[in-house]
């Protein structure tokens, strides 16, 4: 089980409408569960311009049930399996670009 809930620190722009992608100072933040139901992780996607051009300038964090951070920036593994999605901006939910 997913559950997502996402940022756009500076609301919803014209380019937002045009599905340009994700604005600079967007953040995505994703629990994830096991299939008892647990909390397995927090993960988080942060947008910084400039950060990581080659993958869309994501810095990416997961958080562990007890709020230690196990990964944060430019995570392989992360990186990895969102360039299956990286037309949209890495993300797998609905589309943000044209």
């Amino acid at each position: 089980m997913l559950r997502r809930y996402c940022l756009a620190i500076r609301g919803i722009a014209a380019e937002d409408k045009a599905k340009k992608g994700l604005q600079d100072g967007a953040i995505i933040v994703k629990e994830n569960y096991m299939p008892d139901k647990m909390l397995a992780a927090v993960t988080v996607m942060y947008k910084v311009k400039g950060y990581n051009p080659g993958a869309a300038d994501i810095f990416w964090m997961k958080y562990l049930p007890d709020g230690k951070i196990e990964a944060s920036g430019k995570v392989d593994m992360c990186i990895g399996c969102h360039a299956k999605v990286k037309g949209n901006d890495y993300l797998y939910t609905g589309k943000v670009k044209k």
